[in-house]
């Protein structure tokens, strides 16, 4: 019987023709399937909207509830129908939180890479930095951090990493830190 309702309305949704007003009645009617969790019917409906934003909205929606879920390679594969980069961008950062949130490192940092967003990418980028700062994971902390593009973004990571090592007392570690950042501020000068 609910099957039928739920053919019913989007039977109804698609006879609408005003082209906004069908974008959201669409919208709404896969939010009720990601709600129930029919996850293929919400990604047929979320795709077969024609309004670009409407329907990039509803995949990053889509997405989101995958990684509530914890489906994250699905959130990963919608994330590519999305054709606004910003848009897709926040998905995968939002994927990139989840995993650090799971300590999943490797693929918090794996899909950070595929930001192509540069401040976007530097900032789950720099999130990761700071889970590795707060588990005690200094080369990794500062790898991560020298791997942001975005130089400003990097100088705060990595100022944040000094603050980070003499709070936990790593002064050998925090003293190399910044004898190598002088070092490359000295060779910048000279290039």
């Amino acid at each position: 019987m609910q099957t039928q309702q739920w053919k019913e309305a989007e039977r109804v949704s698609l006879s609408i023709e005003d082209d906004q007003i069908r974008a959201i009645a669409l919208r709404d009617l896969s939010t009720v399937f990601m709600q129930t969790q029919q996850w293929k019917e919400a990604e047929r409906v979320s795709l077969s909207i024609e309004d670009s934003y409407i329907r990039a909205i509803t995949l990053r929606e889509l997405s989101t509830a995958f990684i509530q879920a914890q489906q994250w390679e699905e959130a990963e594969r919608i994330s590519r129908f999305i054709e606004d980069n910003q848009t897709r961008a926040r998905v995968l950062q939002d994927l990139s939180t989840a995993f650090i949130q799971t300590q999943q490192w490797e693929e918090a940092e794996r899909v950070s890479h595929f930001i192509k967003d540069e401040q976007i990418r530097a900032e789950a980028l720099q999130d990761l930095s700071t889970a590795f700062m707060q588990t005690q994971q200094w080369e990794q902390a500062e790898r991560v951090s020298r791997s942001i593009e975005n130089n400003q973004t990097q100088a705060k990571a990595l100022q944040e990493l000094r603050v980070a090592l003499v709070q936990a007392q790593q002064w050998e570690y925090a003293q190399d830190m910044f004898r190598k950042i002088e070092w490359e501020e000295w060779n910048k000068e000279r290039t």
